[in-house]
This record gives C-alpha cells, structure tokens and sequence, in this order.
C-alpha cells in the first residue's frame, strides 16, 4: 500500500488495523543525553560490542537513573565504524555513530539500544516512553543517500513536506532521503522535513539501523529521543491510544451503559458506552 504526503511516497508494506494501547503507560522520558560511552562488552567498533552510555535522561521528573546498553549487532555489505559516538560536532546530545563506508553499494549498521536501570545490565530493563528521532537523513552532491530505520513504534511522525521515502514493514519504519540534496543549517540538521519521529509506549528496548546508497562516503548520524519541531505533521497510528477510566454514582458503585461523548483538540467527537 503506497500512500503520498505532499507529493512525497509513503509505502506501507504490512499494516493491520491500530491495536489498542494498555490502559497503564508508563512514565514518559524526555531530553536524552548520550555522552561518556564505556565499552562493557566484546571488541570496539566490532559486531557484538555493547557501549554503555549512563544517565541518558539526567534531568527526567522521576528521579531515577536510566543506562542505555548499545550493541553493534550487524555490518551489512562491508560497512563498518569509525566512530560509536561522535562528540566533536553535531548535536552532541543525540547518539551521532559515524558509518565506515568501503564500497558505493547500499552498507549498513545496526545496532540495538536497551535501556536498563543505572549500573544494570541486560536482564535489568526498565520499561518507559519515548520518542526516537533520527535527523538530518539527506543526500550528497556525490549521490550519496543516506536512511535510518527504527523497529516498529506505536506511531510515527513526518513533514507534511518531508524529503524522505517512508517505508513501513511488519518489524520496521524507514525513512530514506529521496534525492541528494543537503539539509541547511550546519552538520546535523534539525529540519523536519530531513527526520521522521517515533513514539514508543511501554518498551525497553528499539533497533536503529544506519545506512547509506550511492556513493563510497564516510557518514555520520544522530539519534534523539526527542520529538522533532513539527509545524503540521502527518502522523500514523500503530497502535491507538485509549481512554480508560470508571463511571460511579454517588456512592462509589461503578456504572455501566452510560452514553461519553468524547471531543478531539480538532473538534471531531464519538460517543462511547461504558
């Protein structure tokens, strides 16, 4: 199924109709902070290292420490790294992993983030929400065309006048530059046309693929867990958010088949029976 936003493609390989969210969501964390990388495990930049990066969300309103354990999982046709992390540019709060390309041929890396209590390990997972937002996915005047792919969220978000071909699977959202024009405005890029966003309800853990086609040309990335700065954007629901709650009388007695009409922030309304 092939979709258009503005004129740009939208393709949605596998979609079922939004399942229902859990009325219980967990606390949602905001303005991540990815610094101060240690190797914890296997050989660096190898397949199979993990990185811990500490206190990812330092000034979140719960007072609690969150650790992201990342791993290299795969180097796909003979890409590799250069860099875990870099902090010399960029948005240095993002997660900035630089691609070692060796061919002009479609390379890769993918890595899996877990976010795990402070000091823990894999088996110590704490279950949050959040929004992954990979920016400035763009091009090169040497035909170089970058993407980044996130395992399937709960919703994601794009430009009404995005530059990128989003591709939706069963497993996964890709955004991939369309063209190889450059994003403005200095090495990391925060113009929503250039990004897509993804909200996670109720995980732990997310796959972030790095890639790039076209053109033998080192890059680098950068991963916020923020949302983008979206005048309009054109959203797609996974899964849908539901209302939960009781109806009781006055004396505390719960209620059944009561008629709530139920108004949207754009004006639309449905009535729902309890």
């Amino acid at each position: 199924m092939a979709q258009s936003v503005n004129g740009q493609g939208l393709e949605i390989q596998s979609r079922n109709n939004p399942t229902p969210r859990s009325c219980e969501c967990s606390p949602f964390y905001e303005n991540s902070n990815f610094a101060n990388p240690q190797l914890i495990s296997g050989n660096a930049l190898s397949v199979g290292a993990v990185y811990r990066f500490p206190n990812v969300f330092p000034n979140n309103p719960y007072g609690t420490t969150i650790d992201a354990l990342i791993r290299i999982e795969e180097f796909t046709n003979g890409a590799g790294l250069l860099n875990i992390d870099v902090t010399s540019s960029g948005l240095q709060e993002a997660f900035q992993p630089r691609i070692n390309s060796t061919n002009n041929n479609n390379q890769s890396v993918l890595f899996s983030i877990t976010f795990v209590s402070g000091g823990g390990n894999y088996g110590d997972e704490v279950v949050i929400s959040f929004f992954g937002t990979p920016f400035d996915i763009d091009g090169g005047s040497d035909g170089t065309r970058e993407y980044g792919e996130i395992s399937l969220p709960d919703a994601y978000y794009i430009s009404n006048n995005t530059l990128l071909e989003l591709t939706q699977t069963a497993t996964v959202v890709r955004g991939q530059a369309s063209n190889n024009s450059q994003a403005p405005n200095g090495i990391v890029s925060l113009d929503p046309r250039y990004t897509f966003s993804n909200y996670f309800e109720n995980k732990s853990s997310l796959t972030y693929r790095i890639g790039k086609l076209g053109a033998n040309n080192d890059r680098y990335y950068s991963l916020d867990m923020n949302n983008a700065n979206y005048e309009d954007p054109y959203s797609v629901l996974v899964t849908y958010p539901v209302i939960c709650g009781n109806v009781n009388d006055n004396q505390g007695n719960p209620l059944a088949n009561v008629s709530i009409d139920v108004t949207g922030s754009d004006g639309t309304s449905q009535t729902v029976i309890t």
